[in-house]
């Protein structure tokens, strides 16, 4: 879907229906009854989404092939796992006997010859968003949403629903690290709990029941020309919650709010379970302390029976509030009886005890010589600045480096005074060049810009606000720039939706001479 997506002005509601219309890209597309012994063919399998619905697709029978760039993708170890070795490149021909086509949304048939050739052979051609979507309407689907929050959420609600043996599919957008860096958990197919995205309107392919808001601002700028419009999006779909679901927003987010509010509007029939600490009610956040190597918070309902405080042992005060937002999904799916209610909480808190985070969500990479290295995925100056504060509160009285890596030329320059302000908790900050979309190779000769003008114009702005800034143009490079300068004590953050991921694995690899993991 190119250009820029324009709502409907307004949403239709049916009444009776099980779900209210809602802006959709196209027809629903139905999957086989069954998967197994079915032969999927998966186009960008590499991706987290794609290789998260690789582990759910095979977990319920189908045979799983594949096809990607050859560069490895943190992905690899699900793949491998599940003995899928994807075919390198696109124009190989389809595996025989395959039975169904499921692509990325990056992969298009007039770019792509393996889709292409698909279409022509007349075989089901279906895309990851609209994949979730047909098993959405399989099941009481959860849908996790926010521009900010969703992965962390979602791995938290799968923590939840293993603690309490609920039988359901979880599909988060990483891997979680509690599941031993699956992108999925798979205990059932009565519920499905997915992290959906606001991209494109993908998320507009879901039917969910219920749905969790963590935060609506400006983004995707390639899609979204205002912030109104993501507004707007969030609006329209959510306005087609299953009839009599449940909008979990959390009350400490403006855009989430705000959504909300439009929501109820529009639909009475859906109930609002607010969080966070401007929220009243069961899931009203409270004394939330972030000290070095945890974060304590209460959540209103569990103090209620002397369940609280809570405890995280990830890093960032932000997490107390994802962690509450998956406690009201657990209880929206298993609501506990007044008798185990106390039973209940204590199984809660002590999944949130354990929960360890996901991949490449302040991934803890590891340590030498006295050198923390962290990896996340914040790539939105509210994200970084968030993270920042609290890697800050996890750690004090340590040096904060931070490398980071813009991604997409849109985005960098939409939110250059926002980036410029986000690195004020970082000691010393180290830029690259943007991390380029494909979908954007004709974004800048179109504007008459230059790759090395973006990079520059955020190396200004950053700069602007925060001197101690360095820019390299290459990894290794970055890698010996580092060495130069870290110490024991200091914490490493390797920053962006980029691969400057790598920066970290060498500069630990050349602090001990070790495998970084």
């Amino acid at each position: 879907m190119g250009g820029i997506y324009r709502p409907p002005a307004k949403v239709l509601a049916l009444a009776g229906a099980a779900h209210v219309a809602a802006p959709s890209p196209g027809p629903a597309v139905s999957l086989p009854t069954t998967f197994a012994g079915v032969a999927i063919h998966m186009i960008g399998v590499k991706g987290n989404g794609m290789a998260a619905l690789a582990e759910v697709l095979s977990a319920r029978g189908a045979t799983i092939t594949g096809s990607d760039v050859a560069e490895h993708f943190q992905t690899s170890e699900m793949l491998d796992h599940l003995r899928v070795s994807p075919q390198v490149g696109f124009d190989q021909p389809l595996p025989a006997g395959t039975d169904l086509v499921v692509h990325s949304t990056a992969f298009q048939p007039d770019s792509t010859a393996q889709l292409r050739s698909a279409l022509e052979a007349g075989l089901p051609v279906v895309s990851y968003p609209q994949a979730l979507g047909a098993l959405s309407r399989r099941a009481q689907t959860v849908s996790i949403t926010g521009v900010h929050g969703k992965s962390t959420t979602t791995a938290l609600c799968a923590c939840l629903v293993d603690a309490l043996g609920l039988p359901a599919t979880v599909l988060a957008g990483t891997g979680m690290a509690n599941f031993d860096g699956s992108g999925s958990l798979n205990r059932g197919e009565r519920y499905f709990v997915a992290e959906t995205c606001e991209y494109q309107r993908h998320f507009d392919w879901l039917s969910p029941d219920h749905a969790v808001v963590a935060s609506v601002e400006w983004e995707h700028p390639d899609t979204y020309a205002s912030a109104d419009l993501v507004e707007e999006a969030f609006v329209a779909f959510l306005s087609g919650l299953g009839r009599g679901g449940s909008l979990i927003y959390c009350a400490d987010d403006r855009g989430a709010v705000a959504v909300a509010k439009r929501v109820a509007a529009a639909r009475d029939d859906v109930r609002l379970v607010p969080y966070g600490e401007a929220a009243e009610g069961p899931f009203a956040v409270r004394g939330v302390v972030a000290a070095a190597g945890e974060t304590r918070f209460e959540i209103a309902a569990g103090a209620a029976v002397g369940a609280s405080p809570f405890v995280l042992r990830v890093p960032a005060c932000h997490n107390a509030l994802n962690a509450t937002a998956a406690t009201a999904v657990a209880a929206i799916l298993s609501e506990p009886s007044a008798t185990a209610s106390a039973h209940w909480w204590a199984r809660v808190s002590s999944a949130l005890l354990e929960f360890r985070g996901g991949r490449r969500r302040m991934e803890m990479v590891g340590e030498a010589a006295g050198v923390a290295v962290i990896d996340d995925y914040g790539h939105h100056p509210t994200e970084i600045r968030a993270t920042l504060e609290g890697l800050r509160a996890f750690y004090p009285g340590r040096r904060l480096v931070v490398d980071f890596m813009s991604h997409t030329y849109s985005r960098t320059l939409a939110l250059l005074d926002e980036f410029g302000a986000a690195f004020g908790e970082a000691d010393l900050v180290i830029l690259h060049r943007v991390f380029a979309s494909a979908r954007e190779r004709d974004w800048l000769r179109e504007r008459r810009q230059t790759p090395d003008q973006v990079a520059a114009a955020l190396v200004a702005a950053v700069k602007g606000r925060h001197p101690a800034c360095h820019y390299s143009e290459s990894f290794p490079d970055a890698v010996t720039f580092l060495l130069d300068r870290l110490g024991p004590g200091d914490v490493l953050v390797t920053m962006g939706a980029g691969d400057n991921w790598q920066v970290g694995r060498g500069v630990l690899q050349r602090l001990d001479g070790g495998a970084a993991g």
